[in-house]
């Protein structure tokens, strides 16, 4: 079992990894590069409705929190 602590942690360096700018949010290339990289296909519009339901403050790609 791995505690809420070592998996917060490892989604943390995923996040990281494909953070393109380095500025704390996955652009919606950073997305789409993550999702097929993980043998997702998901097409544009598919992205941009992930990006839109989880981006609360409106930033234009997905903030780790």
């Amino acid at each position: 079992n791995h505690s809420a602590d070592e998996i917060t942690s490892y989604v943390k360096e995923v996040f990281d990894a494909y953070d393109s700018t380095g500025m704390g949010v996955l652009l919606p290339n950073d997305l789409k590069l993550l999702l097929t990289q993980n043998g997702f296909n998901p097409n544009k519009k598919t992205v941009y409705e992930i990006v839109a339901e989880f981006d609360a403050e409106e930033a234009g790609g997905l903030s780790f929190i």
